[in-house]
């Protein structure tokens, strides 16, 4: 994993604040405390009731994520999810790595075409991300995600476990990730909120335009110090105002790309099963 130092975060399960170098010991700890889960003991359990405990990193900067993932999940579906908490901004490609095996929506599900061949150098490598994550991680496995191939944004993750069914305790508190992903731990944000200085989650922006930032006199009145035009107006979760149009302040590695503005992260989504009936 990388060495950039990761700024500190909060838990999921304890919702307690914790350094970023620490978190990933501290969820070995505060999962079999708070949920009563250790490593499957008992690999030939069904899949779906298997979590991987997966933790990524972006190279060079602060951010990271803690994942829980069922067992059953295809690399499409983390594919899916990562997109939706972190990338998406425009639909670009992108792959994952895993053991010298580049996996890809750009070659055919094996029902689709069994007869694929390869048209580039390296392409009897690549494989479909329709591969369920059992079949191709295991405990300390460490793969790669890059997501677009023009300002791309690279991803180092690692299987760090296998539990128990943690999703299935964890998923009714996170209803956005279709039921097969949660997310155990996640960097704070770097902004701050303009009343209270704790970390931000809520940007203000125009109605007719998501992406110009304005003024109101309503939040001279709340006593929001606003005097540049080009800084956002942004708020943590208590101090946000009942009235307004908010997007989700981003906090992703894909912050500064061109194309990037978080107005499609945290849509709602649903995950397809593979194969297809």
């Amino acid at each position: 994993m990388p060495t950039t130092t990761a700024i500190a975060g909060m838990c999921h399960i304890c919702q307690q604040t914790v350094a970023g170098h620490r978190i990933r010991r501290h969820l070995s700890r505060c999962i079999p405390a708070r949920v009563g889960l250790t490593m499957v003991q008992d690999p030939l359990s069904h899949i779906s009731q298997r979590t991987a405990h997966i933790s990524v990193r972006a190279p060079g900067k602060p951010h990271w994520l803690e994942l829980g993932v069922r067992c059953d999940v295809t690399l499409r579906e983390l594919d899916k999810f990562l997109r939706s908490a972190w990338l998406e901004c425009c639909g670009h490609l992108s792959h994952f790595l895993i053991d010298d095996v580049i996996y890809s929506v750009m070659v055919p599900m094996p029902w689709e075409d069994r007869y694929f061949e390869p048209e580039y150098e390296g392409e009897e490598n690549w494989r479909h991300m329709g591969e369920i994550i059992d079949s191709v991680i295991a405990p300390l496995t460490k793969f790669e995600y890059e997501f677009d191939y023009g300002t791309t944004t690279e991803l180092e993750l690692e299987c760090l476990a296998v539990l128990g069914d943690l999703v299935g305790q964890v998923s009714p508190k996170q209803p956005w990730h279709g039921g097969k992903i949660v997310i155990l731990g996640q960097n704070h944000s770097q902004q701050t909120c303009l009343k209270c200085q704790q970390p931000a989650l809520w940007k203000l922006v125009a109605e007719y335009d998501e992406d110009e930032v304005f003024d109101y006199e309503l939040y001279e009145a709340e006593e929001v110090l606003y005097e540049d035009d080009l800084d956002p107006i942004i708020f943590c979760e208590e101090c946000a105002p009942p009235e307004g149009n908010f997007i989700p302040l981003a906090n992703s590695p894909r912050v500064g790309a061109n194309c990037f503005d978080n107005t499609h992260s945290w849509e709602t989504w649903s995950l397809p099963e593979y194969p297809p009936d």
